[in-house]
Formats: C-alpha cells, sequence, structure tokens
C-alpha cells in the first residue's frame, strides 16, 4: 500500500494525466484479483458438477453391460416362451452367463 502511495504522488508530480494513468492502472489490479477469485469459484463449482455427471456415467455404463448380458442371453434361448423370459431375473440370467 505504501509503495502505490508513492507511485501516485510521483505521478502527482509528473502531471494530472500521468496521476490519473496510475490511478486507473491500480484499480485494474486490484479488480483482475476480484474477477480472479470468482472465475477460480465458478470453476470449482462446475468441476463439482462434473463429478455428479460422471458417477451418473459409471451408472449407465453398468446398465449397458446387464442389457447386453440379458441381449446374448435371449439369443441363446429363443425357444424360451414368453412366461418363461418373463420369470427371468438379471440374477438368473449373469449366473447361467457365467
Amino acid at each position: 500500500m505504501e509503495t502505490m502511495i508513492d507511485i501516485l504522488s510521483i505521478a502527482l508530480n509528473s502531471g494530472l494525466f500521468a496521476a490519473l494513468f496510475c490511478f486507473l492502472f491500480i484499480f485494474q489490479l486490484r479488480d483482475s484479483k476480484e474477477r480472479e477469485k470468482k472465475l477460480v469459484s465458478a470453476i470449482d463449482a462446475l468441476l463439482e458438477g462434473l463429478k455428479g455427471i460422471s458417477a451418473v456415467d459409471e451408472k449407465c455404463e453398468s446398465i449397458v453391460q446387464e442389457v447386453k448380458i440379458i441381449r446374448e442371453y435371449c439369443k441363446d434361448n429363443k425357444a424360451l416362451s414368453g412366461e418363461a423370459r418373463k420369470s427371468m431375473s438379471i440374477k438368473k440370467v449373469r449366473e447361467r452367463k457365467v
């Protein structure tokens, strides 16, 4: 803070436009620090949101794997009647596939 006062006093001795330039320059530096803090907090919030999306992506991937297992099982056992297919649980399908 002391150095800023020294810079402004030198600028005042050099003229009004030099003082105005230094004032605006210092103001811009302070403003950019505040803006940077806001941007960092916004980026952190977005990263937290992406963590939730990756969890959903993992769940979807497991569902896709289950559907693939069921499709393969159904292709292998097309002779089953409609009632037999309905009674098959995913657990039974997994047990037979493994």
